[in-house]
């Protein structure tokens, strides 16, 4: 079945429904539920999509600049080259997500959930990963400088050619089984206290510029 974009009059009924459903506490309005939908292209910049459940939604190219997006459900959805500076992602879900070389520069992934997530390229620096879940993500080639690394759960993720120079508070990555920093696609397994070591030698790399 070809995901189905709703008519932009309709779209627009609905955001509006969810923004007042967030101002008004859950009385008045209702919750934005979109599964599955095509929404490539759409320009939602500094719309409140908080708790908005978007699982599946093909948003490629979609501008999400500003967009409050916390606590939302982004389970499998496509963002593949969509902008999302400082957008507000808090506490949303977003496990196996696509977001190869989209751009979440200086945008908010407090406690975000991103299982095996596609980030691949994807323009990270200055975000917020306070606490953030990259369990068995791939972030070869993501630019995470000036990213706030504190306490982000960096566990079977792959670093390979990420850009990390000026990344804050590597120390206190939480890593167990460890991570593969191979730039190339053949293993280079690091793990435990060798594995948060490179984070922080890379921290303090060259290409902080």
């Amino acid at each position: 079945m070809s995901p189905f974009r709703p008519p932009d009059d309709e779209l627009e009924h609905l955001l509006l429904r969810h923004e007042l459903w967030i101002k008004a506490l859950g009385t008045k309005g209702g919750q934005l539920v979109l599964e599955d939908a095509a929404l490539a292209g759409l320009d939602l910049a500094g719309r409140d999509l908080s708790d908005a459940y978007l699982g599946g939604c093909r948003l490629v190219g979609a501008r999400l600049d500003g967009t409050l997006l916390h606590g939302s459900l982004l389970i499998e959805a496509d963002l593949t080259d969509a902008s999302l500076v400082e957008a507000g992602i808090a506490k949303a879900e977003a496990d196996r997500a696509k977001l190869v070389r989209a751009r979440l520069t200086r945008a908010s992934l407090i406690r975000t959930r991103l299982w095996d997530a596609d980030l691949r390229h994807a323009d990270l620096r200055g975000a917020n990963l306070l606490k953030t879940h990259l369990m068995g993500a791939d972030l070869r080639g993501a630019d995470l400088r000036g990213a706030n690394l504190e306490r982000t759960f960096l566990d079977r993720v792959r670093l390979g050619g990420a850009r990390l120079a000026g990344a804050l508070k590597p120390e206190t990555v939480l890593v167990q089984e460890g991570f593969d920093t191979s730039p190339d696609g053949t293993s280079e397994w690091r793990v435990a206290a060798e594995a948060v070591d490179w984070l922080v030698w890379r921290a303090k790399g060259e290409d902080a510029g």
